[in-house]
């Protein structure tokens, strides 16, 4: 390739400068969910970058065009990327949607961003690309995909090294949350933060970064690949949805790799402790991992610490847990706590901070305490200051809003010139966070936006409570979003209350709350964790008439109720035993659907249909775990751990039971009469999950006497 260099702050440069100095290294190392290995050298990315950039230049990308990459947490995806650099295009990189959701949501989630991206190309797999092909109203994408790319050497493409002030790509956040939000990050900046990031840690050439986080993420993004490849360490990469199934996989890999750090968000510190058993963790050493970092979310003391007993008997230190601040318009960082040292806890009155917005120390003990968990010091060439309202540099303990400069700093939300103004004054940014300062350590406490963070997305809660009330119409009232701490979980979860005007009925209210929860996960991608209605007047206004979302989650926590506990009614041996086999059928559709109801916090009497998705109910991964040991412990069978995935209807779900519980029986047709359904789920509900298991143990015990 022809290089045209316009600056020496270039990442191709830098990149380049490791190819050069060890193009035999394999810095790469992709686990894949069939278990088998992939190893990339940086000779092999630095071809295979550039017959990505050869393919984009011979379709008529030129420099400065943006790129949407769409790919699987795969080699690819790197390479893509690279390549977009190596040609001076700009790339950003979009959540990868996988075949399974329904074109409708897909077109929903992904088409808004496309159009605003202004991308010239699309880059893709091949199985992907006919989905966009098909679902996609604007048909003037140039999609391309890997079996597309060159394999030849072509002189008349041009290497530009593109740098400096330059854009290197653009981190887009809040797509599926509202309006797309890109931030826009220079060549420069992005080299100013892997050297400041590779000082505080610190990150070495000798480091080896193990992380699952998706790219699409900033700090998968940058302490996943950036970081690794630019300072010459190495990365192992987990796919996401596989650690999802298997966080063992996490740990497994720290000890075969010997991992030295990882990032992730709050709430996986929690699913870890809990999901991790101990089967998979004999025989492990987890003695090299010298930096787990806790960020993306706020960080829970009591997910430190349930990780830290759960671990430590394997070789894992608490001293290596490092707790991190930061956003994309700083690249990803902005400040840690110090390396080898456990973070530290500052326990201060909850009241104080409402009431007099500053941080009065407490005893651990006292009846209004709470922990806030330090953020660490500013990582090197960041300057942090907590202001008032009026800009003025607060004293310690005092809350005000975090701001922050450096040089690292986005240029500019792309195509928003009025945020960028609004955020960027005088070379400080103003984050919308809440927090304080201790003997220069900061630490965070809340934030100014109406924003949330599930499992490390950003959520606008008054998209959520627009949905509500569009749905409701004129019969509903006023709506409010909030976010409830879920301590099992380690994250927020979204809860909605609305206000209904005239009395309707059950049935009426769950159709309503079904439609509210297809919706708000078809375009915010998240699960309502519970849906209250309530009557007028119930919902606390301000002074202004605004929405008072700390009152309204207090008010919430008081009055509301818990979602039901799924223990079952102990009673009705005797009504399951009657069923005869055309009836299974119903009984098991009946006996999934309240699983399902409850898992999604629904009434245990919600009309689902058969042929309903469920990702079109919205579970989660979380969800369909949760969702299938359920069924496991009820049913006494074994299902896979992506059955709501593998099995994306109830339809199929209960087929596939049939199959597995009565082999030798034909099954009846999936259509099912409305009243059957009713008077079987009314049978359902009065029997114990200790009780189906029992049941239809002893029945197949039957059929094989038989």
């Amino acid at each position: 390739m022809k290089h045209t260099s316009s600056s020496d702050n270039s990442l191709v440069q830098a990149l380049k400068n490791q190819v050069e100095s060890n193009a035999d290294k394999a810095v790469l190392t992709f686990l894949q969910a069939d278990q088998t290995v992939r190893t990339v050298t940086y000779a092999q990315l630095d071809h295979d970058a550039t017959q990505y950039a050869q393919t984009l230049h011979h379709q008529g990308v030129a420099p400065h065009d943006v790129v949407a990459l769409i790919f699987d947490h795969g080699y690819e995806l790197v390479a893509a990327f690279w390549g977009a650099v190596y040609l001076g295009a700009i790339p950003t990189i979009f959540p990868y949607v996988t075949p399974q959701t329904l074109p409708t949501i897909y077109k929903e989630r992904v088409e808004p961003l496309l159009e605003f991206s202004q991308a010239k190309a699309i880059m893709t797999d091949t199985t992907l690309k006919a989905t966009l092909s098909d679902n996609l109203t604007h048909t003037g994408y140039l999609i391309l995909t890997v079996d597309e790319v060159t394999n030849t050497a072509d002189i008349d493409s041009p290497l530009n090294l593109m740098g400096g002030t330059e854009t290197a790509y653009i981190q887009f956040s809040g797509g599926t949350t509202g309006r797309p939000k890109g931030v826009v990050l220079s060549h420069q900046a992005v080299l100013n933060h892997i050297q400041s990031l590779s000082a505080s840690f610190p990150f070495t050439a000798a480091d080896v970064s193990v992380g699952w986080l998706p790219l699409y993420h900033d700090m998968g993004l940058v302490t996943q690949m950036l970081l690794p490849l630019l300072v010459g360490g190495t990365a192992v990469f987990i796919p996401p949805a596989y650690w999802i199934r298997h966080p063992e996989s996490l740990f497994q890999a720290i000890d075969k790799y010997k991992g030295t750090m990882s990032w992730m968000p709050n709430f996986a510190f929690s699913y870890c402790a809990r999901r991790v058993q101990n089967n998979y963790l004999q025989g492990l050493d987890l003695s090299s991992w010298s930096l787990l970092g806790n960020g993306s979310e706020p960080v829970q003391l009591k997910s430190i610490e349930q990780f830290s007993r759960r671990f430590e008997p394997y070789g894992f230190q608490p001293e290596a847990l490092m707790v991190g601040y930061g956003m994309a318009e700083n690249v990803v960082g902005l400040s840690v706590t110090p390396p080898g040292q456990y973070p530290q806890v500052d326990w201060i009155s909850i009241d104080a901070l409402q009431t007099q917005q500053q941080a009065l120390p407490r005893s651990a003990y006292a009846e209004d305490a709470t922990p806030i968990l330090s953020c660490g010091y500013p990582i090197q060439d960041i300057e942090l200051e907590v202001v008032d309202v009026e800009g003025n540099a607060l004293e310690e303990r005092h809350v005000g809003e975090v701001i922050f400069t450096s040089n690292a700093l986005l240029t500019e939300y792309y195509r928003q010139p009025d945020l960028t103004a609004q955020a960027l004054r005088d070379g400080w940014l103003y984050t919308g966070d809440l927090g304080y300062k201790l003997d220069g350590q900061l630490y965070i406490c809340g934030r100014l936006k109406d924003v949330i963070i599930v499992e490390g997305k950003n959520i606008q809660l008054h998209y959520i409570e627009t949905i509500a009330q569009t749905v409701v119409g004129s019969a509903g009232g006023l709506a409010a979003a909030f976010g409830v701490f879920d301590e099992q979980s380690g994250t927020e979860r979204a809860v909605l209350v609305c206000e209904l005007l005239n009395d309707a009925d059950k049935l009426k209210q769950n159709q309503l709350a079904l439609q509210i929860r297809q919706r708000v996960f078809a375009q915010l991608d998240v699960s309502l964790a519970d849906i209250q209605w309530v009557p007028k007047g119930w919902i606390i206004k301000t002074t202004s008439s605004k929405i008072s979302r700390t009152a309204n989650r207090q008010k919430y926590g008081d009055e509301a109720r818990q979602p039901a506990a799924a223990t079952g009614n102990k009673q009705g041996w005797s009504a399951l035993q009657e069923i005869p086999s055309p009836q299974r059928r119903s009984f098991l559709f009946a006996y999934i659907s309240t699983q399902t109801a409850e898992i999604l916090g629904l009434d245990r009497t919600t009309p689902l249909s058969p042929r309903q998705g469920f990702l079109e109910l919205g579970i989660t991964s979380l969800q369909s775990v949760a969702l299938k040991n359920r069924i496991e412990i009820g049913l006494g069978c074994r299902l896979p751990d992506t059955a709501a995935f593998d099995f994306p209807t109830l339809d199929t779900l209960v087929d596939f039971l049939l199959q597995t519980l009565f082999p030798q029986e034909q099954t009846v047709s999936p259509s099912t009469p409305s009243d059957e359904i009713d008077s079987l789920l009314a049978a359902i509900e009065a029997l114990s999950e200790e009780d189906v298991k029992q049941k239809l143990i002893e029945h197949r015990s039957k059929k094989g006497n038989s």
